[in-house]
């Protein structure tokens, strides 16, 4: 019905305005119409056709964008002058160049309307020069502006790790959705949290000390606040997703191993290469040959192959050792037999507990998030409703899904 529209189907009428079908209906075009469309979609994919139609602007938040904003957050309140200085700066040279264009402008303008011999128009020289002469102290200007905005920039770059573990924590935050559309969380939401971490995070004389503490106490607590809407049976994971991300931010976790880790061998195919022990778990065999694979494209740090691409060889030939592991009540407590426990990462490390002891797994997610983040990520704040009262505000309503049987009052 609105392709006339987008399209832009005029048709003359009688009294010569434009008119445009809509349906079996004519109506009468007004040329200040305009039509905006929105989506519920996070991520949608319009295609040549529907973009050759429409403009299509994008206002959904990029990793980079945010922490773009973040930054200037952090910087407004951990040093005003200086986020000051900068906005102060952006606007005048903003100015000088709208100046300057005019100028250029008004120089061409001149030079086109003149007439007769241009040498003895004393009024249009006088101009020229009066216009040349502003031109070159604008350009001063700005040349001396950009020194300035560098130097600043160079001040305010040191704050960007705060901002950029913001930016990943609010994506960690966001990605829950996918799990149920009860866990949306909003970016004014989280820049709450962020501007409630600003201030109460503990102070230091150096900035290094200051950043530090900023991190730590962002990470608790948009941890803190999100644990707060989540199901027992996400926290885990949701720390999980949290470590992994913010491993991610600082040195790329390994793709192909995060995704084995996830989704385990996928192949319909059976692995050529029969399990050498019945005690072994078909399953995990196919997995282990998939992990093998993997470790047979990569080296280690000293730039030999990789441990995990003998895997299978080691497992044959020290059965003993494999198989007391494999029975260990908690074998994610002890190190990895013929050396694995010294050569591999930890991460590396619960790709093969997934492939010999997966009842082991969220068990050894746990020890992974500790190693990493530290223990008080694995054992959720408990409910406190003075401090949830304290972040609350008259326009953010408290909501309490109470499960069958629970009694708020104990």
């Amino acid at each position: 019905v609105i392709d006339p529209v987008l399209e832009k189907n005029f048709l003359p009428s009688a009294n010569g305005k434009l008119i445009i079908k809509l349906g079996d209906k004519e109506v009468e075009w007004d040329n200040n119409f305009r039509l905006y469309m929105t989506s519920k979609l996070s991520n949608p994919h319009y295609g040549p056709e529907i973009s050759g139609k429409t403009m299509i602007i994008n206002y959904g938040v990029t990793q980079q964008g945010l922490t773009e904003q973040l930054l200037n957050v952090t910087v407004r309140h951990e040093r005003p002058d200086l986020e000051t200085a900068r906005e102060t700066l952006v606007k005048e040279m903003s100015e000088n160049k709208a100046q300057l264009k005019q100028l250029e402008d008004t120089l061409l303008r001149e030079l086109s309307s003149a007439t007769g011999n241009i040498l003895d128009n004393q009024e249009l020289i006088a101009t020229l020069e009066g216009a040349k002469a502003a031109a070159v102290e604008i350009a001063e200007k700005l040349e001396a502006s950009k020194v300035t905005a560098a130097e600043i920039e160079e001040t305010r770059v040191r704050y960007s790790p705060v901002a950029k573990r913001g930016a990943i924590l609010f994506f960690v935050m966001a990605s829950l959705s996918a799990i149920t559309n009860m866990y949306e969380y909003s970016l004014a939401s989280f820049l709450t949290v962020f501007n409630l971490t600003l201030h109460t995070s503990k102070r230091d004389p150096t900035l290094e000390g200051r950043l530090r503490n900023i991190i730590d106490a962002l990470t608790f607590d948009v941890y803190s606040y999100t644990c707060l809407g989540l199901f027992e049976r996400h926290k885990l994971m949701f720390s999980f997703q949290m470590t992994i991300k913010i491993l991610e931010g600082d040195t790329p976790l390994d793709a192909q191993l995060l995704d084995f880790f996830l989704k385990g061998n996928l192949s319909l195919e059976k692995a050529r290469r029969h399990k050498p022990y019945e005690w072994l778990p078909d399953q995990g065999w196919q997995d282990m040959m998939r992990l093998i694979a993997i470790g047979q494209t990569k080296l280690d740090a000293a730039g030999k192959v990789h441990p995990l691409a003998r895997l299978a060889d080691d497992v044959e030939a020290d059965e003993g050792s494999w198989r007391a592991y494999y029975e260990l009540e908690a074998p994610e407590e002890e190190h990895l037999p013929c050396g694995y426990g010294d050569s591999l990462t930890e991460f590396e490390k619960l790709c093969v507990l997934r492939c010999l002891r997966m009842d082991r797994v969220t068990v050894g997610i746990t020890r992974f998030v500790i190693s990493v983040m530290t223990e008080r990520y694995v054992q959720p704040p408990v409910l406190d409703y003075a401090n949830i009262f304290k972040q609350s505000t008259e326009n953010t309503p408290i909501v309490f899904v109470l499960s069958p049987g629970a009694d708020p009052a104990f």
